[in-house]
């Protein structure tokens, strides 16, 4: 099973270029290939590159294989400190049946662990519901202001 992280920037620190670690895939890709020089993308590769670099480099996704993930992540963490997470939220449910509830369910256990965002379908009033409640419960919603605004709102079910 593949599973894809997303790092993401703040609006205004988009670059005007960024590096594609490996693309979001049903089936297994070949190492990601650097977008200039059509060479593997291996983290020392990427470690030169961040060197060179003018500007905010983005990476758009690492899979989670082991030895790839092992060998990015602590680059990643030492270049990007305070880094933000944002994911596909669909991805985890590709081919499943039941995936707007399997959806949900991964968008509240990802909240608790810190995601800061994720595509998701914004006509999913149940999902919205979940993404409110989650957040108040795990304190990202300073006295629950966004919950209840939402609840008076008629918005949570």
């Amino acid at each position: 099973m593949r599973h894809d992280v997303k790092f993401s920037l703040g609006i205004d620190d988009i670059p005007k270029r960024w590096y594609n670690i490996a693309a979001d895939s049903p089936v297994p890709l070949p190492p990601p290939h650097n977008p200039a020089t059509n060479e593997p993308m291996d983290p020392k590769a990427l470690e030169a590159a961040l060197k060179v670099h003018r500007g905010t480099a983005m990476i758009n996704s690492i899979s989670l294989e082991k030895k790839r993930f092992d060998s990015l992540l602590p680059l990643i963490v030492t270049t990007w400190p305070g880094i933000h997470t944002m994911c596909g939220l669909s991805n985890i449910s590709y081919g499943l049946p039941g995936r707007k509830f399997l959806n949900r369910t991964f968008m509240v256990m990802a909240i608790t662990k810190g995601l800061d965002g994720a595509i998701i379908n914004p006509l999913d009033k149940k999902m919205k519901a979940a993404i409110i409640a989650a957040e108040a419960l795990a304190g990202r919603d300073n006295y629950c202001m966004n919950f209840l605004k939402a609840f008076r709102a008629g918005e949570l079910g």
